[in-house]
């Protein structure tokens, strides 16, 4: 995995920067549309439960290549959107197998919008047999 600079630079929050091609981070990003108020409601404790998971699976060993996991919404509350980052597309299948049974009860209350998956091609192949029947598209690093 190469880096950008020597293994003694750091960011702002202590970790080696990647830039460009040499970044090995898959990224994957579901929008989710919620509707309405009340549907924003019902997804804030869908997400709170997904946190939760990912959290224990942190702590417990079973999610140690997440890099960031997140959720944010839209100002009018309409959509929702999940900003994932993995060290790699084997911590991305592990976080899957995590938080299925979470994610397959939020997405019969909602519509995933888009999904999409940011990465290395070689990372990227590893994933597709997981996301290509969920609609996902494939953005490949340059």
């Amino acid at each position: 995995m190469a880096r950008a600079s020597t293994s003694s630079t750091t960011n702002s929050i202590g970790t080696p920067p990647y830039i460009g091609s040499s970044s090995p981070i898959i990224s994957l990003e579901p929008v989710f549309d919620l509707k309405d108020e009340a549907g924003l409601k019902l997804f804030k404790g869908f997400a709170a439960q997904l946190t939760a998971k990912v959290a224990s699976g942190i702590a417990d060993g079973t999610e140690t290549g997440v890099v960031k996991y997140a959720f944010t919404i839209t100002e009018d509350g309409k959509l929702a959107r999940c900003q994932e980052d993995y060290v790699d597309a084997l911590a991305l299948l592990a976080h899957l197998g995590n938080v299925g049974s979470v994610l397959g009860e939020a997405t019969k209350a909602f519509t995933i919008k888009s999904l999409d998956c940011h990465g290395p091609k070689a990372e990227i192949a590893k994933l597709k047999d997981a996301l290509t029947p969920m609609g996902c598209v494939f953005w490949e690093t340059l």
